[in-house]
């Protein structure tokens, strides 16, 4: 395979400027041709609570195996999405299959082999507000088949192209595929301080403000965080990137506006 760098560059920046779902898949099958693979799959997951997410799958996997995946849910099986939800470092499929596995993910990547799906590299994703998904190439052949210089390519181009991909895509479909809450100052200070383990009326304290204030702020931050108690929106809160840790001076902090 001879790489093409201005056609790789000029399909990144065709990416990132893309206008419809389409035209992102269009452009990655290319990029996929470009590094001499055969499939790809970009794919995360918005956390809605700590037990609902909304799924995004764009790819061109062989029909197939999708189909099977879905039906047989092995997205709890997937050595790879285990992976990416442990870590941020991209990864050969290969490398992924040197680990000690179980039966069932030694059983997984048997039956991806059957459809073609041999040989990846994949890069994990994370969003803002607690998105967490990857970029996959796939090929039908093994990535030893492939000379030293063919996988430094794929491997550097892939981690460049992953965070574009993403974000092309989030901004296309909404970010978050969801309404963004539209939470006060106030609330979201409320809700930082409660995550703290505070009292309301500590709070009330902190914020020098009457205890009264602070139930009117973290009874709006509930509502509009669609929670059952404050706990809940608490949670959504920190999935969702309104309040996170500060990672300068170890604290939790707000998010900026």
């Amino acid at each position: 395979m001879m790489f093409n760098l201005d056609e790789t560059t000029a399909l990144v920046t065709e990416l990132s400027l893309a206008t419809n779902i389409e035209s992102v898949s269009q452009i990655l099958v290319r990029l996929t041709a470009l590094f001499d693979y055969d499939y790809f799959l970009l794919g995360w997951s918005v956390p809605f609570s700590i037990t609902r997410s909304d799924p995004f799958i764009l790819d061109n996997y062989p029909d197939l195996w999708r189909e099977k995946y879905d039906r047989q849910d092995l997205i709890n099986v997937d050595p790879v999405v285990k992976h990416c939800l442990q870590s941020s470092a991209a990864i050969t499929w290969a490398d992924l299959q040197k680990n000690k596995l179980s039966l069932s993910e030694k059983s997984f990547f048997s039956e991806a082999k059957k459809s073609g799906l041999i040989g990846g590299y994949t890069v994990p994703i994370r969003g803002n507000r607690g998105e967490a998904g990857l970029l996959s190439f796939a090929s039908g052949k093994k990535e030893s088949q492939f000379s030293e210089s063919e996988q430094l390519t794929i491997y550097t181009w892939a981690q460049a192209i992953a965070p574009v991909a993403f974000s092309t895509v989030s901004n296309l479909i909404g970010t978050e595929q969801q309404a963004d809450v539209a939470l006060t100052k106030r609330e979201k200070e409320s809700l930082l301080w409660a995550a703290e383990g505070k009292t309301t009326w500590e709070i009330s304290q902190i914020l020098d403000c009457s205890e009264r204030t602070i139930f009117f702020h973290l009874n709006n931050a509930t509502k509009k965080l669609d929670a059952a108690n404050r706990y809940q929106a608490i949670s959504k809160a920190i999935l969702l990137g309104y309040i996170k840790p500060d990672l300068k001076s170890g604290n939790t902090t707000l998010i900026k506006d």
